[in-house]
């Protein structure tokens, strides 16, 4: 399963409709390195059915201790494909050498979602793109943005009622399942859930609960990790991204990108 684990909770864009509720999240700071070693240490000792270890935010590489993380993670992790996710705004970093030779002596996979967020955003990730190339570093491009900046929302709407009891599996099924204190959640919606109706308290509507998660300071058997984060969750309920997945042709879900103005309008559909 491919993992993904928040290091900061503090974004340098806060998209509109953000996946991971940054733009309208209480928790606005870095996660401690030490609180980060521990959790990345709890993980590690299930490395066998972890195939990708992604390390995000929030923006990554924004932390002050993005260097020493990375080694560190790649000290636990030595056999696991490890990931760099990031929108590659922050264009200093990539002009540092101790960040450049963390990622290519780690052999880390850079990966990238462009956004349009400054009129030099082009020439931002211009110079990114060469920096990690002129080292040999591997680069994916997400495509969550399309080349008219066409942007997902939506994550819940209320007249969609999912059968959470059937036999099936998100179409994200194990490609973000998210590490958060130490647990183990579905997705980063079930982790991060909270963001959210704490922010718009009327979404009652949205069904959740607080066990549905794998502790990992517990003892664990893998193969029952792995079943405990196939089944759905009660907040798969009014899931939109149960059966669409991280792409969608309909109007009503799609928007231009741009800065949030935490409206609940970004991610809700009533």
């Amino acid at each position: 399963m491919e993992v993904d684990y928040h290091i900061t909770e503090i974004c340098n864009l806060n998209c509109v409709g953000c996946f991971h509720y940054i733009p309208i999240s209480n928790i606005k700071k870095h996660y401690n390195i030490e609180k980060i070693k521990y959790e990345l240490k709890l993980l590690a000792r299930h490395s066998k059915i972890v195939h990708n270890l992604v390390l995000m935010g929030g923006e990554p590489t924004i932390h002050p201790d993005i260097v020493p993380i990375l080694y560190y993670a790649r000290e636990i992790f030595p056999n696991t494909t490890l990931t760099l996710a990031t929108n590659a705004a922050y264009s200093a970093i990539f002009d540092e050498k101790s960040f450049i030779r963390a990622i290519k002596y780690n052999n880390i996979i850079v990966r990238i979602t462009q956004y349009p967020f400054s009129k030099n955003s082009t020439e931002i990730y211009k110079n990114a793109y060469n920096k990690l190339n002129n080292a040999n570093i591997q680069i994916e491009t997400v495509s969550v943005v399309d080349s008219n900046y066409h942007f997902l929302k939506q994550s819940f709407h209320k007249n969609i009622i999912n059968d959470i009891t059937e036999n099936k599996h998100c179409k994200t099924f194990h490609y973000c399942t998210t590490l958060k204190d130490a647990k183990l959640y579905i997705c980063n919606f079930a982790a991060y859930i909270d963001s959210l109706t704490d922010k718009f308290t009327d979404i009652d509507w949205i069904e959740t609960d607080n066990t549905e998660y794998v502790d990992l300071t517990e003892n664990y058997e893998d193969d029952e990790i792995l079943k405990r984060m196939s089944k759905l969750s009660l907040v798969c309920t009014h899931c939109v991204e149960l059966n669409r997945g991280w792409s969608s042709n309909n109007p009503e879900e799609i928007t231009t990108w741009h800065i949030s103005e935490q409206k609940k309008e970004e991610w809700i559909k009533e």
